[in-house]
């Protein structure tokens, strides 16, 4: 099972792993996969790294993983993402047109986030829909500690709006008509809109946490409890 790779996907409340295993057809094959909730601690961002750490090793001890290259999917709570539309103009000038929109629209200096962007197509008008998307470099580095930690190997880090992108198309793209997918997490939801090629996506910055901590205070319950 040499050529197996692994999905990791740090939630905020959970880490979600599965192993994929490619065949001759293109397609993938699910060979394992597994779940663990982190809990209340999960949230408290100075525990987190060691936290999660601990967690993934239990994981691959646990459920058996074999594959040691990993791709990540960083929670939508701690990623910047905007749909941009720009003119159309020649290949050329694509990436210095976005690269100017990059530092009006990320709301950190671009030296220390780590961005990239998508071309996902044109409008009626001919004009580019860009989906930009930007990540603190701490929170990869942070990520890039808990694969080494865990003795992974980290092949790329993705935003949880993408990556559910490419998986209903993947799995999805012939679906006729106008589909919405809501992703609902612990910190935050991820709204999207699929019609005719084109994708809308906004994040919301509420989540299921934010039902429990309520329910948790209303009815006197601790954490444990009220999330059952």
């Amino acid at each position: 099972m040499a050529n197996t790779f692994l999905c990791l996907d740090f939630g905020a409340f959970a880490v979600k792993a599965a192993e994929f295993e490619p065949n001759e057809t293109g397609s993938l094959r699910l060979v394992n996969y597994a779940l663990r909730p982190l809990g209340p601690d999960g949230f408290k961002e100075d525990e987190r790294d060691e936290l999660v750490t601990n967690i993934v090793k239990e994981m691959i001890e646990e459920a058996e993983f074999k594959a040691t290259d990993i791709n990540v999917c960083a929670p939508g709570f701690q990623v910047f993402s905007k749909f941009v539309k720009l003119p159309s103009v020649e290949a050329s000038k694509v990436n210095q047109i976005i690269q100017f929109e990059a530092q009006q629209n990320v709301p950190f200096p671009l030296d220390e986030v780590v961005w990239d962007y998508q071309i996902l197509g044109t409008t009626p008008n001919d004009e580019l829909e860009i989906l930009l998307v930007a990540i603190r470099s701490e929170v990869v580095e942070s990520i890039f500690k808990i694969g080494s930690g865990a003795g992974l190997e980290l092949q790329l880090v993705d935003v949880s709006s993408a990556a559910l992108a490419n998986s209903y198309r993947f799995n999805y793209g012939d679906t006729e008509g106008c589909v919405m997918l809501l992703d609902i997490g612990a910190k935050s939801c991820n709204l999207l809109f699929f019609e005719q090629g084109r994708i809308f996506s906004r994040g919301i910055n509420i989540g299921a946490n934010s039902i429990t901590q309520d329910f948790a205070a209303e009815s006197k319950l601790d954490w444990d409890e009220a999330e059952r």
